[in-house]
């Protein structure tokens, strides 16, 4: 069965003057036709060179930005611990309770 993982931008801060955006709150979520996990974050940007004007803003280009800011290898981290713990959902390998 596959997983897919969705990331997305929830939300934006930026300096009113000028558009700067300086932090972006994302959620990443790993799922299958069955079952779910996920998490959120947020990630804060230095102030580039050149602006793009936040009207011309895409989530691709933002997504762009965390994902670059995070590095391929916890990207790559991220989304395996995602998957297994859909995994861990599917087939159960941990169990809580008491046997009373």
């Amino acid at each position: 069965m596959s997983t897919s993982i969705v990331w997305k931008v929830t939300d934006l801060q930026r300096r009113l003057s000028d558009g700067y955006v300086f932090k972006a709150k994302y959620t990443v979520d790993a799922s299958d036709d069955t079952y779910s996990f996920g998490g959120t974050g947020e990630m804060n940007f230095e102030e580039p060179e050149e602006l793009k004007p936040f009207s011309q803003l895409k989530e691709e280009d933002v997504l762009g930005w965390i994902k670059e800011s995070l590095g391929e290898e916890k990207v790559e981290a991220l989304t395996k611990q995602l998957i297994s713990a859909v995994a861990e959902q599917r087939t159960p390998t941990i169990g809580t309770g008491t046997p009373w």
